[in-house]
């Protein structure tokens, strides 16, 4: 990915974070396929 003000603003990091971490935007794409905790649960 090629850093410009776009890409710069968007993963500022104003505190320490972890390689791991992901930007909300990202967070956004993932949320919904991940159930919820308690609904993978037996019946």
């Amino acid at each position: 990915m090629p850093w410009n003000r776009t890409t710069r603003e968007e993963y500022k990091r104003e505190a320490v974070r972890y390689e791991s971490d992901i930007a909300d935007v990202e967070w956004a794409l993932v949320e919904t396929p991940i159930p919820r905790p308690g609904q993978m649960d037996r019946p």
